[in-house]
């Protein structure tokens, strides 16, 4: 007897969805839709939209960037918006009609974000060098000569603080690195020039702990004395302290130098030899330190905590610009000429700085490119930032997934007067990023790239 009532509903049910979807005589015809508007990201992807009516319906205004799995039908019937990816700059919109005889037109707006999230620009600033804090990113350089620091908020509408230093320690001088502090604040390293004991200018590493406000904590100059010039290059937190990358020369010869110190900012492990340029230097999670660049060709270099060289590197390329961790190792990035135009190389090392099998991938244009910098992202992969174009004279930015093969419809080349050097990029939680660099107006900008 059950079984037989549950038919008999059944059967109610299926009549009833039946009538429901149809017409009925006298009753006005009728169309609704479940989503009027629709905020896609730029990968694309197909998202779902229910139209319920009681007449036949048509889907118009599809422009070749969005697919519909069915464009007209009858009743309630939920179909399938498919979106691409969007490769372009900008945002873009389309504005779908749903129409049926007898009833007003009915509009699906789709907003698709494009590659470029926002942008915000300076005047008058010395760009150096760029860092992610808790509530927003900070530019450092220098404002009329003086080392000065811009914060902006996440979303790069306003500027939160800014604020120049006024170190007693030397008259002049420009920031080379920065970096931030666990616990909140930022280490620096200036290239500074002052009147020496000794009579004449001198060229000396300044270094600085600064809080989050940028007040100074803890100054000291690297200066060994007559006719000596200390220039710094990199300076980076460790877990208990910092190292920091300078050149020393005495006019007659010349070393490059990584030193060590303690969060006071006392030398503890001094002057141990480097590779005659270094491009960039990071810090484990170990806390072996890893520095590359060039010894007439690419070459890296990992250190313990005591600054002592555990292994090496030296590969094919003019020279290794940047290198960042990896989940099992460390991802290089170096410059490969090709005969006509520099093409970027980029390979996995190992923890023993030893290449991985298939792990090695070649970015080359007919116009050349060249790589400033390379940051992991949040997905696992990467993002290459750094110029483009003939003469190199074009800001662009690219990714790869984390088996280093480009990422299709990923890839930015910006007009030379939006973006014509790319400094240095941060990545975001979201796997986006943001880059930052200097315009051909000799403007600043800082770009929020979409994930």
């Amino acid at each position: 007897m059950t079984s037989n009532r549950l038919k008999i509903g059944l059967i109610f049910t299926y009549f009833g969805m039946l009538f429901a979807c149809n017409k009925k005589p006298g009753e006005p015809p009728a169309v609704s839709i479940d989503k009027a508007v629709f905020e896609i990201q730029t990968s694309g992807g197909d998202s779902p939209l229910t139209i319920t009516s009681n007449t036949t319906w048509k889907l118009s205004g599809l422009p070749d960037w969005v697919k519909a799995s069915a464009a007209e039908g009858t009743g309630q019937t939920t179909i399938k918006l498919m979106v691409d990816t969007n490769a372009a700059q900008t945002a873009r919109t389309a504005s779908l009609v749903l129409n049926a005889t007898g009833i007003p037109d009915v509009t699906v707006t789709i907003n698709q974000k494009g590659l470029v999230d926002w942008s915000k620009e300076f005047s008058n600033f010395e760009f150096r060098d760029f860092a992610e804090v808790t509530d927003g990113y900070v530019l450092a350089g220098e404002i009329d000569g003086k080392v000065s620091f811009i914060k902006v908020t996440k979303d790069g509408k306003s500027i939160l603080l800014q604020k120049t230093i006024e170190p007693n320690a030397y008259t002049t001088g420009n920031i080379v690195s920065m970096d931030t502090i666990a616990g909140g604040g930022y280490v620096i390293a200036v290239n500074a020039s002052k009147i020496g004991t000794y009579g004449e200018n001198n060229l000396s590493a300044y270094l600085a702990k600064l809080s989050p406000n940028f007040e100074i904590i803890k100054e000291k100059m690297i200066d060994y004395g007559t006719n000596n010039r200390e220039l710094p290059h990199l300076i980076r937190s460790t877990n208990d302290g910092f190292v920091l990358a300078f050149s020393s020369s005495d006019n007659s010869s010349h070393s490059m130098n990584i030193t060590k110190l303690n969060q006071d900012l006392t030398v503890v492990v001094p002057n141990r030899g480097l590779i005659n340029q270094v491009s960039d230097l990071t810090v484990a999670p170990d806390g072996s330190i890893l520095a590359v660049g060039s010894f007439s060709n690419a070459t890296a270099y990992k250190y313990d905590r005591d600054l002592n060289v555990t292994d090496y590197h030296y590969g094919q390329d003019a020279g290794f610009a940047s290198i960042v961790v990896s989940n099992n190792g460390y991802m290089v990035t170096g410059v490969k000429n090709n005969g006509a135009n520099f093409d970027i190389h980029c390979m996995m090392l190992d923890t023993e700085l030893k290449p991985m099998a298939g792990k090695d991938v070649m970015i080359d244009r007919a116009v050349g490119v060249v790589a400033r910098v390379t940051i992991p992202l949040g997905n696992g992969g990467f993002a290459i930032s750094g110029s483009t174009g003939e003469n190199q004279d074009r800001g662009f930015t690219t990714r790869l997934d984390k088996n280093l093969l480009q990422v299709p419809k990923k890839e930015l080349s910006f007009d030379a007067m939006f973006l014509e050097r790319i400094i240095d990029a941060v990545a975001t939680s979201d796997g986006g990023y943001v880059v930052a660099g200097y315009g051909e107006d000799n403007k600043v900008r800082i770009v929020r790239i979409n994930p």
